[in-house]
C-alpha cells in the first residue's frame, strides 16, 4: 500500500488524483490536517487526520515540509513536484528542482524530461518519473473554449524569502489594481500564503476575490501572474497569459523557466502602466504569441492529454515494487 500526506490544500490539489489512480490494492491512506478533511473529501479522497499518521512504508509528497514530516516518521518518500520544475541557482532550499536535500527520497514525478534532467545531475541515483500535470487532467482531457467576455484574472506570488525573484510583484502593482479593474472585468487570485495581503488590497480596488483556481479557469480569459506555476498550468490549457516583472526581478540571473528561459510565455510587463496594453495583446492572442507559449508547454510537460494521474499511479506502481 502507498500513503499520501498533504499539509496544504495546493500541494493535496496535485495528488488527489494521483491517489484516486492508484488501483484498491495499492492505494492506503491519505493523511492531511483537521482543517482540510472536508476540502479532501470534496476532492472524492477519504483521507485521514495527519496527527494519526505512524511509521509506514511507501509514502507520497508534495513539498519538502511533508517529506521532512514523511521521513521523521520513518516511511520512504515518493517526492511529486508540485510545480511546473522551477529552480534558482544559488540557493539551498529544499522546495525546488534540483534542491540538495532529497534524503529519505527513492524517486522522484516530474512535470516533464526537462525537470527530470536537472533533477537527476543532481541525485543521479533517485529516479525522476515524468508524467505531466495530474491536478489538470480533466482539464486536459476535454478542452473547453474561452469563456464568453474578456474576463481578466490578476494573481501574485507570496513574499517568499529565498530569493529576490521568489518575493511576489504585488508591492508594485497594488496602485494600479483600482485603474485595471476600471477598464476591465477584473477577478483576483493569489498564492494561499499571499491571499490574506491580497484581500484587502483586491477589496479596496473593487476586485472580486477568487481562491480556487478551478474558479478562475471557469471565468477568466486572460491571466495576469508574476511567478506561479499556475502561469504555465494556464499556457497549458492553450490560454493567453500575461508576465508580471518587478524591478527587484534580476534580468542578469538566469534561473531558466520563469526567471528567464520561458519568461515569453507571453507578454511582458514590467511598467503597471503599460498592463492594459499588455492584456489588450493578450486577449488578440497573435499567432506568434501563440505558438511560442505552445512550444513552451511541450518543453515542461511531457503530455497534456488527461492522463498524468494514470501516468503517476503506474511509476508508483513499479516503485512499490522495489521500495514498497
Amino acid at each position: 500500500m502507498i500513503d499520501f500526506i498533504a499539509g496544504e490544500r495546493h500541494f493535496g490539489d496535485h495528488l488527489y488524483p494521483i491517489w484516486r489512480a492508484l488501483p484498491g490494492r495499492l492505494r492506503g491512506a491519505f493523511y492531511v490536517p483537521e482543517q482540510l478533511l472536508e476540502s479532501a473529501s470534496a476532492a472524492d479522497v477519504a483521507a485521514l487526520p495527519l496527527a494519526g499518521a505512524g511509521s509506514g512504508g511507501l509514502t507520497v509528497v508534495a513539498s519538502y515540509g511533508d517529506l521532512q514530516v514523511a521521513r521523521d516518521l520513518g516511511r520512504r518518500v515518493v517526492y511529486c513536484e508540485h510545480g511546473a520544475g522551477q529552480s534558482y541557482v544559488g540557493t539551498r532550499s529544499g522546495s525546488y528542482i534540483g534542491a540538495l536535500d532529497r534524503a529519505g527520497v527513492v524517486a522522484v514525478l516530474v512535470p516533464g524530461r526537462d525537470a527530470a534532467r536537472r533533477h537527476e545531475a543532481v541525485h543521479p541515483t533517485i529516479r525522476a518519473h515524468p508524467i505531466g500535470c495530474p491536478k489538470l487532467d480533466r482539464h486536459h482531457a476535454s478542452p473547453r473554449s474561452l469563456p464568453d467576455g474578456a474576463v481578466v484574472a490578476v494573481s501574485f506570488h507570496w513574499n517568499c524569502r529565498v530569493c529576490r525573484e521568489t518575493q511576489g510583484a504585488h508591492r508594485h502593482y497594488r496602485n494600479s489594481l483600482q485603474r485595471l479593474a476600471e477598464r476591465f472585468q477584473v477577478i483576483g487570485h493569489g498564492h494561499p500564503r499571499a491571499i490574506g495581503q491580497l484581500r484587502r488590497d483586491y477589496a479596496q480596488a473593487g476586485i472580486e476575490v477568487v481562491e480556487d483556481f478551478e474558479q478562475v479557469i471557469e471565468r477568466a480569459t486572460v491571466y495576469c501572474v508574476d511567478n506561479s506555476s499556475t502561469m504555465y498550468e494556464w499556457a497549458s490549457l492553450d490560454r493567453p497569459v500575461v508576465v508580471l516583472n518587478a524591478p527587484w526581478f534580476r534580468r542578469n540571473v538566469e534561473h531558466g523557466l520563469r526567471f528567464w528561459s520561458h519568461a515569453d510565455v507571453g507578454p511582458m510587463v514590467l511598467d503597471p502602466g503599460s498592463l492594459p496594453a499588455a492584456i489588450e495583446t493578450a486577449l488578440a492572442d497573435p499567432p506568434g504569441l501563440a505558438e511560442r507559449r505552445r512550444e513552451i508547454v511541450r518543453d515542461i510537460y511531457l503530455a497534456c492529454d488527461g492522463k498524468a494521474a494514470r501516468r503517476a499511479a503506474a511509476a508508483l506502481a513499479l516503485i512499490g515494487k522495489e521500495w514498497g
